[in-house]
């Protein structure tokens, strides 16, 4: 969780370089969502972590886990559209920056619409990672003084 929030802090300041930018954010994801998935070697974490009283971090965890598993981690192709554009079409996407842009093709051509992470929301996917961390440490906390009292318990004895 702290490799997440250190990419998507990385991510926020990173202004001029928007490929990198993407590979930040895409590590993000990854990172922030491996506890919460299980694999060949570990299995995913009680879900009681995917659980939130805000609805802004019920929202973007859903989405944050939606987009590492059809998109980053994984390919997704019945959410990739493949789209043939005739010299003169207008084609309208979201630049790199989030902003829409309407352009006029000037050849034939291709275009391959994939998902795409909101980049708008980075400064909530950081607040999520710090609330995750932050409750995890205290829950962490929490078990290691038990832990602790059992054993000046158990010296007692």
């Amino acid at each position: 969780m702290n490799m997440s929030e250190n990419a998507i802090q990385e991510a926020i300041n990173c202004k001029k370089n928007e490929t990198l930018k993407r590979h930040l954010v895409s590590a993000a994801v990854i990172y922030y969502s491996r506890p919460f998935s299980s694999g060949r070697n570990w299995t995913k974490i009680s879900s009681t972590w995917e659980k939130f009283e805000k609805e802004v971090y019920r929202n973007l965890h859903k989405s944050i886990n939606k987009w590492r598993n059809t998109f980053v981690a994984h390919t997704d192709d019945e959410l990739h559209e493949l789209e043939f554009i005739k010299k003169g079409s207008v084609v309208s996407f979201i630049s790199k920056e989030g902003k829409h842009i309407e352009k006029t093709a000037s050849t034939h051509g291709e275009l391959l619409r994939i998902p795409d992470f909101d980049f708008q929301k980075l400064e909530d996917f950081l607040s999520l990672c710090r609330f995750q961390i932050d409750r995890m440490n205290r829950k962490i906390r929490e078990e290691k003084n038990k832990l602790f009292q059992e054993f000046e318990k158990s010296d007692k004895d």
